[in-house]
């Protein structure tokens, strides 16, 4: 389970390399090889705990998802 979440992550950060910077549920639980349903479980987790945030939401819409920039203070 926990390989999960390091594999969602690494594939956000290598989008975000390559100026993908919002990123469909779709996308992730294809990319890590999850259910659309158990990939949107665990963004909701990773938001949670301040990884990444949702930018878009609402019935009938793709939900986007973005990594969360932490400058170095």
């Amino acid at each position: 389970m926990k390989e999960n979440y390091i594999k969602i992550i690494q594939y956000l950060l290598k989008q975000k390399g390559v100026n993908m910077l919002q990123i469909k549920t779709r996308d992730v639980a294809d990319a890590v090889e999850l259910t659309i349903y158990q990939a949107r479980q665990y963004l909701i987790h990773l938001n949670k705990a301040g990884v990444v945030e949702r930018v878009t939401q609402g019935r009938g819409r793709s939900t986007l998802w973005q990594l969360i920039s932490h400058s170095a203070d």
